[in-house]
């Protein structure tokens, strides 16, 4: 699982980043965790997925999209989807989230790390 390294985290989490990276890692189960990634269609921004309803898939630890958020509730993630239009917007003019994180990726891979 590639995590961005200046991830986005929302107020309930953002003081659990390493502890929760470290429990999806082991494939243990967060309680109301939402993780924002690229979307996994390719086509669309961002995907919103909760662990609860994705904790089969996530055990099985099979590939996802680049993580750039974590929320511990929807409405945080709802929140967080925001702040990183803004972001982009700020830095860019422009709303193409997907493209700021595969710029980003690709300018330094060093921006995303595999794993904890």
């Amino acid at each position: 699982m590639l995590w961005y390294e200046k991830i986005f985290a929302g107020k309930s989490v953002k003081d659990r980043v390493d502890e929760i990276r470290d429990h999806l890692s082991k494939k243990e189960y967060v309680p109301g965790l939402y993780l924002i990634t690229l979307a996994s269609n390719g086509v669309d921004q961002l995907d919103i997925l909760h662990y609860g309803l994705n904790s089969r898939m996530m055990r099985q630890y099979l590939e996802l999209p680049p993580v750039v958020g974590l929320a511990g509730n929807k409405r945080e993630a709802l929140q967080l989807v925001q702040d990183i239009l803004h972001q982009v917007y700020a830095e860019t003019g422009g709303c193409d989230m997907r493209g700021y994180f595969q710029r980003e990726m690709s300018r330094d891979p060093n921006h995303f790390s595999e794993g904890v």
